[in-house]
Formats: structure tokens, C-alpha cells, sequence
């Protein structure tokens, strides 16, 4: 499909403009839905137009239950003055990098910065620095962030603040999570000023009972969970395991006698070590007895190890070679070990890391 067609679906989407969006998926809802989906967001995310339906797209990419919703949003934002309006255009001058209007609204009217959004994620404009689990055509981090989050930070917003995305989330969990801080090369520094400012690690409203560094790891950011593990997070056994830290996990394993670990946990380490290359642990725990074809999340590290697509084979290899030409194949490939898989962990951004 032509790019002006994906362009001009994008920016009805953005604008809320459902006659526009209704004729494009009228004559192209089929290659709307089958084909990848193009966008000049720059942030590698791109509006869903699963839903077949104009009005559901739009309401959907725009963060509320219901188009009658958007409507009442978009009535509020261009009607009077009002905090709603005052509260989105302190959001695109955040998303935006554009501190000095950020910095006057602020001094206008302080109440904006302890205020929520009326979208379902209920985010305050601090959470938008998270760029995660907001708008898609609002995930961004301008290069000025750790400034505009600094801002904030000073004029009162509250760093331990929960939203309602992921099932709660403060901003240092958005952040560490996100793949947008991690591209602009302002991940650490954006966690390091909100843990600096007091942020919690581990909150626990946000994770569903998970860490954060399984968290980072689960979204594929294991420089994130490093630093976090620096500056104090605890390591279990399967973050350990992942992040090749082979001195924490020796701690499970008595020199004799069971492990402090079930069998379902070593088999989750060893996925989680071969996905993120934790040559030692792996060598640590085949030397142990671990199932080779030990399955977690559905994969295994010989999908891995045998350069195998694990989405284009779902079943693990077996059967044709023996146990030992596996291990021997897994210990060969360690440094080559990629997978979709990310273990059990559970994933923290769906639209954006």
C-alpha cells in the first residue's frame, strides 16, 4: 500500500478525524489489518487498525474506553480555558523538549503538576518522560529529557506517583523499561536522577508481584537491570541467572544435598541465561543436570542454540539427536543465543520497549 495512504490513515488517527479514517478503511481495511504497519512517529510504534472500525481506532490509540469518550475529551480540550487543555499542551511541550514553555505553564498554574490525565492510563506529566504505556504518537525522548524530568522533579511532582498502565507503573519503572530513553542514550541518567530524587526500586504497586529488573529483562533491557542491580536492587535466582551473575546463583546450590530452587525455576534460568548470552550460568546449570530441552514461556535454549526461528518452529528440537550432541551444540552456541522468548517474565510494555 502506497506511504501516503499509511500517512494520511496516521494522521486521521491522530486528529480524530473519522471520516477521513472510515474511507481509507473502507478501500484498504484489509492491507490495513494484514500488511506491517508504517508511521512517521519516529518512534518505531505505529497506531493498530485491527479493529476494523474508525471510531475504535481512533478511541484506542487515544487512550480511552470509548469514541464517546474522546469526543467529551476533545470537546473539553477546544473548548473554554481549561486544566485539561492546560494539562496536554504541558504534555506536548515535554514530548516535545520544549523546557521553556514546560517551565512557564508550570509557574502559571502549579496545580498541573501533581494533576492526572483523563485518559485510562491516568498518567502524571511526569509519567510522560516514562515514554511507555502512553499515546504511541507521544512516546518520545527529546534529548533534553533528564532537564524537563529535572523540572518537574522541582516543582513538586510526586517520583513515586502510580499510573494505571501495566497494571500500575511509576516512572522509574516506565523508564527503565522503555526503549525509547534507552535509543536516546538517556536510560541511565533518567534512572539515576529519579533514584536519586528517592524513587523505589521495587514498588510495590507496580510489577505484578515481579521485580523491576525482571522487568528490564523481560523487555530486553539488561543494561537497565545492571545499573539497577548497582544501585542496590535485590537479585533472584532467575534475574541472577540472566544476567550471569554466577556468584548469586552458586547461593542455591548447597555443595550438597537438593537445590533451593525447584525444577521449573533452574529450567526458567537456563531460557533466561541463553537469551540474554550468560555463558557461565549456562555451562553452570547443564553441569548440574538441567534438561537441556528445558522449556519456559513456551521455548527452549536449543530453539536458540540450533539458530532455529522459535516463531517459525514452535516445537523444540528433539528426537533427532541425542541429549549430549545437544548440550555439546548449546555450549558451542552460547554467544550466538537470541530467542523471542523472554522466559517467564512478564512483559511490562506491549506498545513501545
Amino acid at each position: 500500500m502506497p506511504d501516503e495512504i499509511w500517512k494520511a490513515a496516521e494522521d486521521a488517527v491522530v486528529s480524530g478525524d473519522v471520516a477521513t479514517l472510515e474511507r481509507i478503511v473502507g478501500d484498504y481495511g484489509r492491507l490495513l489489518g494484514e500488511q506491517p504497519a508504517r508511521s512517521w512517529w519516529n518512534n518505531t510504534l505505529a497506531p493498530s487498525y485491527d479493529a476494523g472500525d474508525a471510531r475504535a481506532i481512533i478511541a484506542r490509540t487515544h487512550h480511552f474506553e470509548t469514541f464517546a469518550d474522546f469526543v467529551a475529551f476533545t470537546q473539553i480540550v477546544e473548548g473554554t480555558p481549561s486544566g485539561v487543555a492546560r494539562f496536554e499542551a504541558a504534555v506536548d511541550a515535554i514530548v516535545g523538549g520544549d523546557l521553556a514553555t514546560l517551565r512557564r505553564s508550570l509557574l502559571e498554574d502549579p496545580d498541573l503538576v501533581s494533576a492526572r490525565s483523563i485518559r485510562v492510563h491516568r498518567s502524571t506529566l511526569l509519567h510522560y518522560v516514562g515514554a511507555n504505556g502512553i499515546e504511541g504518537f507521544r512516546q518520545r525522548t527529546p534529548p533534553n529529557a533528564v532537564a524537563i524530568a529535572g523540572l518537574l522533579l522541582d516543582s513538586g511532582a510526586e517520583v513515586d506517583a502510580v499510573a494505571d498502565m501495566y497494571r500500575g507503573s511509576t516512572t522509574l519503572a516506565l523508564v527503565a523499561t522503555s526503549l525509547h530513553p534507552k535509543r536516546a542514550g538517556l536510560q541511565q541518567a533518567l534512572i539515576q536522577l529519579l533514584l536519586d530524587r528517592g524513587a523505589t526500586i521495587d514498588h510495590p504497586a507496580t510489577g505484578g508481584g515481579r521485580s523491576l529488573v525482571h522487568a528490564c529483562l523481560a523487555n530486553g533491557r539488561p543494561e537497565a537491570a545492571q545499573y539497577l542491580v548497582s544501585r542496590g536492587a535485590a537479585l533472584d535466582f532467575e534475574s541472577a541467572a540472566a544476567l550471569d551473575r554466577l556468584d548469586v546463583v552458586r547461593r542455591y546450590f548447597a555443595p550438597a544435598g537438593e537445590p533451593s530452587v525447584t525444577a521449573t525455576q533452574m529450567e526458567a534460568a537456563l531460557v533466561s541465561a541463553s537469551f540474554n548470552d550468560a555463558a557461565a550460568v549456562v555451562e553452570f546449570l547443564l553441569d548440574r543436570g538441567v534438561d537441556v530441552d528445558a522449556r519456559a514461556g513456551g521455548f527452549s535454549g536449543v530453539n536458540a542454540a540450533s539458530d532455529l526461528r522459535p516463531y517459525r518452529h514452535p516445537s523444540p528440537v528433539s528426537g533427532t539427536r541425542s541429549a549430549a550432541r545437544d548440550q555439546k551444540r548449546v555450549r558451542g552456541h552460547i554467544a550466538r543465543w537470541r530467542t523471542v522468548a523472554r522466559s517467564t517474565l512478564p512483559k511490562t510494555e506491549t506498545t513501545s520497549r
